[in-house]
């Protein structure tokens, strides 16, 4: 022991050794946060972070080692021979990659062992072959006591800083530095023991230094390499635990939101499809506690029929093969009610590609599938109730675009099957409706634009209107326009012919005889009044003429009403033709003659009477 401190004291440049200690310090710990950096990554991305530990973490003890060279001062002149001094660095490299290596893959208190005894060995050779890189004139003495109590050192202090390091605890920053001061320990108790057993015994021989490396140049250039690659190593594992705490707070962020989603269930299931994790919403949809069924596949949640039909199984191999599962179905919960579930299941790869398991995401649609039955009925019941009225409807958007029409609308005006479409504007539709009609083109043309015109006229007023059109075929329409706010419009339309030749008829028949179609006391009276007035204003003069029909009476009395009623229709008709073939050559006046009881009256407007 005081053959060490001597040897520390009095043989070593203590500028140098802080500088070899400070060396040490930073290289085991780069190493001890690069195997955990290793540790924590897995396959390819392991490895990569081992060779970086071995690379930065072996140079660094290797640069220890011989700045500590460096800084003895035997007495004699000395220098270092190249190829030695590169073996050695090898030996550090390579005794730290595996040191780490059974660390990081056995993952247990024997693999820590195996490797902090590795470490020393391996510091131990790298040492000692160093040393044998001296080149001086004279020998070197080895006291076998110190070599072995340098390597036992090496090694016991080694495989305490890697117990530590890789179990650190709730206190991981305090362990990692523990560790990293056991393993500078190692480093320096085996280099400054193994020192204390040296002596060097100089001789007369000359010794060839052509080939020898100046302990300057070394001192720049280990000096000068150790921190760069210390500096990279350490920089590329803060950057690494940077984002790795980044990823883990996302991780706990995301973690924590699925977790306290509550309207959607969210959990994962293994690739055979049982359940491994579970959220709040998962309970509450489902009913089943975590405890209860991670674990479980997760088919109970479907109907026995669809167990039996494999539909569990059926929807992760779509969601494998196709990238997505989308669907949705009847689910039951752990009471046995069913619910409607939207059902979204992802696969999930790991980096490598391999299948690891599926994202599933289930959402209570019960009410939401109600409301859609409901409206689908109504929407039901509406197109039935439109289809079958007896009015075509329409409706146009504020651009004049035809949102929706009933079938009755094409066949009141005889549209073919598909000729109207959603999306026509009103001003297409009027002017491909007249091109169908027998007119011509410019006469088609015309026609559209004025039923255009005449139509946006109504809308455009911002009131309910009415137009009536006479089609082609002498049916009449009438349309009914009602406006809305936001500028688009409903129109309906009827087929009004009957409704107008009826009230054509009914207006015939209140002033016309029904028996003869002649016109009855009132339109006489109208007629005579409005004669009478002409007569006063013109100075012209009107007759009104009696004639009697004979016996009429006794046919009536005779020969029956049905007779009677014959022989007024034959006299109306002979009424009718003389007014027909004599009126319009006839330039007297005109005549009105209407047939009562038998009796023929006339009333006429002329200078002369007319012959009736």
């Amino acid at each position: 022991m005081f053959r060490v401190l001597t040897c520390l004291s009095t043989q070593h440049d203590p500028r140098l050794v802080v500088l070899a200690g400070l060396l040490c310090f930073l290289s085991s710990y780069a190493a001890m946060i690069l195997l955990q950096r290793a540790q924590k990554s897995e396959k390819l991305a392991c490895a990569i972070w081992l060779a970086i530990a071995a690379l930065a973490g072996g140079f660094g003890i290797w640069s220890t080692h011989f700045i500590a060279m460096l800084a003895y001062d035997p007495g004699v002149v000395v220098g270092y021979q190249a190829v030695r001094t590169f073996i050695s660095l090898l030996i550090a490299i390579g005794a730290t990659g595996a040191s780490v290596a059974f660390a990081t893959y056995l993952q247990s208190r024997a693999g820590c062992v195996a490797g902090g005894i590795t470490f020393g060995l391996g510091i131990g050779a790298m040492h000692f072959l160093g040393m044998s890189a001296l080149d001086f004139q004279g020998e070197i003495v080895w006291d076998q006591a110190y070599i072995v109590a340098s390597l036992a050192l090496g090694a016991s202090f080694s495989t305490f800083g890697f117990l530590r390091g890789l179990n650190p605890g709730k206190r991981p920053v305090a362990s990692r530095l523990l560790a990293t001061v056991l393993l500078t320990l190692g480093v320096v108790s085996l280099h400054f023991t193994a020192m204390g057993g040296v002596e060097l015994k100089p001789s007369l021989m000359q010794t060839d230094q052509s080939h020898l490396l100046s302990p300057i140049v070394m001192i720049v250039t280990i000096v000068s390499v150790s921190f760069s690659l210390l500096a990279s190593g350490m920089a590329a594992a803060v950057f690494a635990m940077r984002a790795e705490n980044m990823a883990a707070l996302s991780e706990a962020n995301f973690r924590m939101l699925v977790q306290g989603v509550t309207d959607y269930a969210i959990y994962m299931l293994d690739p055979q499809g049982r359940v491994s994790n579970w959220n709040a919403g998962a309970e509450r949809a489902k009913g089943y506690t975590a405890a209860e069924i991670v674990g479980q596949d997760f088919g109970r949640f479907y109907s026995e029929t669809d167990r039996r039909n494999g539909l569990p199984r059926r929807a992760l191999d779509i969601a494998r093969t196709e990238g997505k599962f989308d669907a949705e179905g009847w689910r039951y919960r752990k009471d046995g009610t069913s619910f409607w579930a939207h059902v979204v299941i992802d696969p999930i790869y790991d980096p490598a590609g391999e299948l690891v398991g599926y994202a599933k995401i289930t959402k209570d649609n019960t009410k939401q599938k109600a409301d859609a039955d409901r409206i689908a009925r109504i929407t039901q019941n509406l197109d039935l109730a439109l289809e079958n009225m007896s009015q075509g409807i329409c409706m146009f958007d504020a651009e004049e675009r035809l949102v929706l029409a009933n079938g009755r609308y094409s066949e009141i005006f005889g549209f073919p099957i598909g000729f109207i479409q959603s999306g026509l504007t009103y001003r297409s539709i009027v002017e491909r409706g007249y091109a169908l009609a027998n007119f011509s083109q410019e006469e088609a043309a015309r026609k559209a634009t004025e039923h255009y015109q005449r139509t946006m006229a109504v809308i455009s007023g911002g009131a309910d209107g009415t137009l009536q059109h006479r089609l082609g075929n002498g049916t009449s329409v009438q349309a009914n326009y009602n406006s809305m706010s936001d500028g688009s419009w409903v129109v309906t339309f009827e087929d009004i012919t009957e409704r107008l030749r009826s009230e054509e008829k009914i207006a015939f028949m209140a002033r016309h005889d029904v028996l003869t179609g002649l016109p009855n006391r009132a339109e006489f009276a109208d007629y005579l009044t409005q004669e009478l007035v002409l007569a006063r204003r013109t100075s012209s003069q009107v007759a009104v003429i009696g004639i009697d029909l004979d016996k009429f009476k006794e046919i009536n009395d005779q020969r029956g009403h049905a007779v009677g009623d014959q022989v007024l229709i034959r006299l109306g008709d002979r009424v009718q033709k003389i007014l027909q073939a004599t009126e319009p050559s006839s330039k007297e006046g005109r005549a009105i003659t209407r047939v009562v009881n038998g009796i023929a009256l006339s009333a006429c407007s002329s200078s002369p009477f007319t012959r009736v």
